[in-house]
């Protein structure tokens, strides 16, 4: 994380304090991170053991580990974001990274869980495991038998919008996007189609 800031500075005369700060919200997607703290002896306060250390501070908070990846089968679809699957034999609901789909009630809503349908219900895919959402609802890219991108697929078809306030740095879905709203496929033959965060705001 571009953000991450480590501080190392003397307390006292028998230990010293290294601190890794990780700023801003934990969100959809994003490792949770708070600050934390260790303190070092002076006998071990040499540069291998301050490595150490800090790999050890990395990889609690997950900043050095590459995501997860599951084999699972799909079992279930309850909207065009959000997939269930047997993982370890027990139904999991997975939400799909860095995209937002029309809600069942919207305008292209069904559509949406009809094309996630068609691509991934009742197969093996490949979950690629991110960072839980705020509510700890397991997140994940989801690759396809064939190697696809479920996630990118359901944008560039224009039944999702990319999700930028947790993916804000993804490319490909911004380049999807563009793409789908230029060719006005999916829900982009509406002239102005409600993104389902406002509509949801909308029904509180």
């Amino acid at each position: 994380m571009k953000d991450t800031r480590f501080r190392a500075g003397s307390t006292s005369k028998h230990f010293s304090m290294l601190t890794l700060n990780c700023p801003g919200r934990p969100g959809f997607g994003s490792p949770s991170c708070q600050s934390t703290t260790i303190a070092i002896g002076p006998s071990l306060l040499t540069f291998p053991a301050l490595l150490t250390a800090l790999f050890a501070v990395l990889t609690t908070f997950n900043l050095l580990a590459a995501p997860r990846e599951i084999e699972a089968r799909v079992i279930g679809i309850a909207d065009g974001d959000t997939i269930t699957a047997l993982m370890n034999n027990k139904p999991t609901r997975i939400r799909l990274w860095g995209i937002d789909c029309p809600e069942a009630k919207q305008p292209f809503g069904r559509r949406a869980k009809q094309f996630t349908s068609s691509l991934a219900f009742g197969k093996t895919v490949t979950l690629r495991m991110m960072a839980p959402d705020r509510y700890r609802r397991p997140v994940a890219v989801v690759i396809l038998p064939d190697g696809s991108n479920l996630n990118h697929r359901i944008v560039g078809a224009g039944f999702g919008w990319w999700f930028q306030r947790y993916a804000p740095r993804d490319q490909e879905l911004e380049k999807l996007e563009r793409l789908a709203r230029q060719k006005r496929v999916g829900l982009w033959r509406d002239s102005r189609p409600i993104p389902p965060w406002e509509f949801r705001l909308e029904r509180r």
